[in-house]
């Protein structure tokens, strides 16, 4: 899914979400049975974030437009030691995930999408880039507390995009 800011100057408080899986929307209609996330919409000054609202949005042509709603979140940093093999090569380094949820009045039981962004260097760039994608293995579960927030990090293979971010669906906070 791509959120952009609607191109028509009338609804310029609208952001317009696409759906880019490559399969048409055939009912015209979808429901959003929680608040979602957008990837990317944290505000460090603030420290809130851009949710699109649940509900049920009309389909025109693979997207929906939506008024956005503003929440306190969280921003929750981890650091990590990555070792592994690339594509033959070793490597060694450490990342800082960050993740974003709702303040912990809105939390329990929440599930959603996360985007990580690590500080890879710039050969690690490379390597990723010069392949489109690259894995990135967590080998355990992984719970995760600060500040009275229990995040558990799933056991799994995740792709790391070419601009070095990593996506992890449905995690859950306890």
């Amino acid at each position: 899914m791509n959120v952009n800011k609607n191109s028509d100057p009338s609804k310029a408080n609208m952001l317009v979400a696409t759906f880019n899986n490559g399969v048409p929307i055939k009912d015209h209609k979808i429901n959003v049975t929680e608040d979602v996330l957008l990837a990317g919409s944290y505000d460090d000054q603030t420290k809130t974030a851009l949710f699109l609202p649940k509900g049920d949005y009309e389909v025109d042509n693979n997207s929906i437009e939506f008024l956005p709603i503003e929440r306190p979140s969280i921003k929750i940093c981890i650091k990590r030691v990555v070792n592994g093999s690339l594509f033959g090569n070793t490597y060694s380094y450490t990342i800082n995930f960050c993740i974003i949820i709702p303040s912990p009045v809105l939390l329990k039981g929440a599930v959603g999408a996360i985007a990580l962004n690590p500080n890879f260097s710039l050969e690690e760039m490379n390597r990723i880039k010069s392949s489109g994608t690259a894995d990135f293995e967590v080998n355990e579960d992984t719970l995760v507390s600060q500040d009275n927030i229990n995040f558990t990090l799933k056991k799994g293979i995740y792709k790391v995009n070419s601009d070095g971010t990593i996506y992890l669906q449905f995690q859950k906070v306890n």
